[in-house]
């Protein structure tokens, strides 16, 4: 999986025409239909089933289906609990000649289900946040862009070596996601997980691919993303509801993580 969306991304670049968050609508399920863009389903809770080319694929929390062009397909949502869907819909471009296409050379589709679940509902709720706000080109482009992200993420995780799912370091994930502003203590992350600090910082690593403080600083830079794009808060108001001791820390860090700074990343993503 991990080869063949290489060389999706290779040859062609996204154009998102649709997106959409919430649950399915009463009724919701096409039959047979064929459409000429490719469409990515992120199930966030909820159950159903979708068929492609033939082949049945039950739908439930974290099952990510992406169909290309021109493929025969249906869904049906289970009567008693339908799927809360996160769907985008896009066109493909040659990169190298910008030209788009209504049917790929070869069909191609692909599904499964996703490892980090929060972290690709994160990437969709942004693409629908973009989509759904003025268009303008900065938030096309900013739209096609998540998309891209979207095929990046799932190229990696499919190429990274199968694990087993670890609870204890996907909770200590969520709290750090959830409290960026506090001070990362890497023996209480240890004891929040019930394992040695030795055995937590190997797992840990093991697990996400980044030690506990690369992780935290990983967090707090997208999180300083999203609100230097999408608030009128400060550099210094952002520093410090982060949990950085003053601006110049924040900036300098957040510089060394993203390749710009606070201000730069701002006027490049309005």
């Amino acid at each position: 999986m991990a080869e063949w969306l290489a060389g999706v991304l290779r040859v062609w670049r996204f154009r998102v025409e649709w997106s959409y968050d919430a649950p399915a609508p009463p009724g919701w399920g096409p039959r047979e239909r064929v459409i000429d863009t490719c469409h990515m389903v992120l199930i966030k809770s909820g159950r159903g089933e979708y068929v492609v080319q033939g082949r049945r694929v039950p739908l439930r929390r974290g099952r990510l289906v992406f169909v290309g062009p021109g493929l025969v397909h249906s869904a049906f949502a289970d009567a008693a609990a339908g799927p809360y869907l996160l769907t985008s819909r896009f066109r493909l471009h040659r990169r190298a000649t910008d030209e788009p296409v209504n049917r790929a050379p070869a069909p191609f589709w692909t599904t499964r289900m996703v490892p980090d679940l929060e972290k690709y509902v994160t990437l969709f709720e942004a693409l629908n946040r973009h989509f759904t706000a003025e268009r303008t080109p900065v938030r096309q482009a900013a739209c096609d862009s998540v998309v891209t992200q979207i095929v990046c993420e799932l190229a990696l995780d499919a190429d990274r070596p199968a694990r087993r799912k670890d609870h204890r370091i996907d909770a200590v994930q969520r709290h750090v996601r959830r409290h960026p502003e506090q001070r990362l203590v890497v023996s209480e992350l240890a004891r929040m997980a019930g394992l040695s600090k030795k055995q937590f910082g190997r797992l840990f690593r093991q697990y996400t691919g980044r030690t506990p403080t690369q992780y935290h600083i990983h967090v707090r830079c997208e999180r300083a993303k999203l609100q230097l794009a999408d608030t009128s808060q400060s550099i210094k108001q952002i520093a410090y509801t982060l949990g950085y001791p003053n601006p110049f820390a924040f900036s300098k860090q957040f510089a060394q993580t993203v390749g710009c700074s606070p201000s730069a990343y701002r006027a490049r993503a309005r």
